[in-house]
């Protein structure tokens, strides 16, 4: 298994394969998933690689080259990825036999989410359309991340850790379906939400420390 621990500073990301320290300039994982007419997955693709930082060295364009078509990198599946930000925890799993060989593995693909903070909070979100407010869609995140298997909701999973280029990307888009009304797509971008945290408690203990001072 291959996992990513961070609290939104590279200084304190590490990146370990089955326990072991892996020193990673690139960590790239896709997975979005189409529907039929009723809502039904009809399609999955999933992609996901690192590049390790001694490929780097020897190859600055090893970075893109699994997205290019060209040999490079680390493939992650069959096998398992999990990324743990802030105590919010994301799993990627898809071990199937025929990953990259028959292109109906991709739904063979499982997603889970632990989402909630130790005081119940949701982690940052937003509505993919404008008229669609952060508010109504509560009650879809509440149903869809309490049983912290999400496979069924989810339309995109991106998750794009490049050291040499200073990117770190982790969100999860989930899609409320519908028969009759327009399906709503809200977004979890759990990056931002470290990054927001991280902020509050530098302010917090920046505030606290003047008022000692005072």
């Amino acid at each position: 298994m291959l996992l990513l621990t961070t609290d939104g500073r590279w200084e304190n990301t590490s990146l370990t394969l089955n326990d072991a320290p892996l020193d990673g300039a690139r960590l790239y994982l896709r997975y979005t998933v189409e529907r039929d007419r009723l809502d039904r997955p009809r399609e999955a693709t999933l992609t996901g690689f690192v590049v390790t930082m001694q490929e780097y060295d020897r190859d600055g364009d090893s970075l893109d080259a699994p997205l290019m078509g060209r040999a490079g990198g680390m493939g992650l599946f069959p096998g398992e990825v999990e990324v743990e930000i802030g105590g919010r925890v994301l799993s990627i799993k898809n071990e199937s036999p025929k990953y990259g060989v028959d292109a109906a593995s991709g739904l063979a693909t499982r997603v889970s989410l632990r989402a909630f903070d130790t005081d119940l909070e949701l982690p940052a979100f937003s509505a993919d359309q404008p008229k669609d407010s952060a508010e109504a869609m509560i009650p879809f995140l509440v149903r869809a991340l309490a049983d912290e298997d999400i496979t069924a909701h989810v339309q995109e999973v991106l998750l794009d850790f490049d050291y040499p280029r200073d990117r770190a990307v982790c969100y999860v888009s989930l899609i409320e379906t519908h028969l009759i009304k327009r399906d709503r797509v809200v977004t979890l971008d759990l990056i931002r939400d470290i990054r927001k945290r991280l902020v509050a408690e530098e302010r917090a203990a920046a505030k606290k420390e003047s008022e000692h001072r005072s």
